[in-house]
This record gives structure tokens, C-alpha cells and sequence, in this order.
């Protein structure tokens, strides 16, 4: 995931990541990371539109927001 995190950072990507809260809900999130630290990643959250420490512990997977198929034209 620390690639992820420093991928988001360097090319100013979004990422979706699976997160769970302090009081232990299940949550979905797509944000941009700002700072990577050694237990927590400073990210924007796209959801609550304000900036979130996300504890590392907690996020159970992240990957690289990838584009909606349904913004895509056919060439044919």
C-alpha cells in the first residue's frame, strides 16, 4: 500500500480504500493523499470534502481510483 500512498501523492491521483472508522464502521473512501506517515496517511476525502488522517491499522485495502467505464465513447 505504501506505493499506492506515494503514487497518490506524486501524480495527485485518487484512490478508493476500504477503511474502518474509530467506532468500528466499515466505510468506502476515495481520497487524495496528502502526507504519508510512518502510522497514518493525511489524505482529502472526496466524501466529507475536508482533510482526514486515515490510521494505517485501520485501512484494510487501497488501490488507484480507476476511470468509470461509463465516462468512456466507443471509437466504433
Amino acid at each position: 500500500m505504501e506505493t499506492i500512498f506515494n503514487q497518490s501523492i506524486e501524480n495527485r491521483q485518487v484512490i478508493d480504500m476500504i477503511y474502518l472508522s474509530e467506532g468500528k464502521h466499515w466505510s468506502q473512501r476515495s481520497v487524495r493523499v496528502i502526507k504519508n506517515h510512518p502510522d497514518a496517511v493525511l489524505a482529502y476525502c472526496l466524501q466529507k470534502r475536508s482533510v482526514r488522517t486515515f490510521l494505517k491499522k485501520n485501512i484494510y485495502s487501497a488501490d488507484i481510483q480507476r476511470r468509470n467505464k461509463r465516462n468512456r465513447t466507443d471509437a466504433s
